[in-house]
């Protein structure tokens, strides 16, 4: 894994300097590990999606690693709104963190209302999900996160892709992911 992660480290740099320069598309970056210790660099943008990764297969060094998403919101927008649900939700969630595409918040458990507000307030920019049991939670977060991240022929496998896992049911659907292979 660590010489997996040292051949696409400059990958990384490539993708986060192309992003960097499109505040109000690029959503995130990172590493999705597959079977046997291979990884690919994802990207995602709100929008764009075929010329951002026509120009990042001409610009890095592995583009058959490159996986390009669709993401609701940007970043930006993305660190903004897990600030305000971190303030307003405050002693009725166990986390709230910045995922592959949306802002992911784990309810206490018999917060089911406030979900389903959420989910209608702010759409695919939020990913919930109510705790069953304080124990349960924010550790273990459902697989289906990592399975619906992405799309195409290599589909990272649930648990791959470095967040916790098991939270409890989700509430809606995450944008879907265009890998390029």
């Amino acid at each position: 894994m660590m010489g997996e992660s040292a051949r696409l480290e400059p990958m990384l740099g490539q993708v986060l300097a192309y992003g960097g320069q499109l505040p109000d598309e690029f959503g995130t970056y990172g590493l999705v590990w597959h079977d046997g210790g291979d990884a690919s660099v994802f990207i995602s943008f709100t929008s764009n999606l075929d010329a951002h990764r026509a120009s990042l297969q001409e610009t890095v060094a592995h583009p058959d690693e490159l996986i390009v998403c669709q993401v609701a919101v940007s970043g930006e927008v993305s660190r903004a709104l897990m600030a305000k649900l971190s303030d307003e939700l405050q002693g009725r969630y166990m986390s709230v963190v910045i995922g592959m595409g949306a802002v992911e918040v784990a309810l206490k458990p018999g917060e089911d209302a406030l979900a389903a507000e959420l989910v209608e307030a702010y759409g695919a920019a939020v990913e919930v999900e109510v705790c069953p049991t304080i124990e349960a939670a924010p550790y273990r977060c459902s697989e289906a996160l990592s399975e619906r991240c992405c799309v195409g022929s290599r589909r990272p496998p649930p648990g791959s892709i470095n967040r916790p896992s098991g939270r409890g049911s989700l509430s809606h659907e995450q944008p879907s992911c265009d890998s390029v292979w």
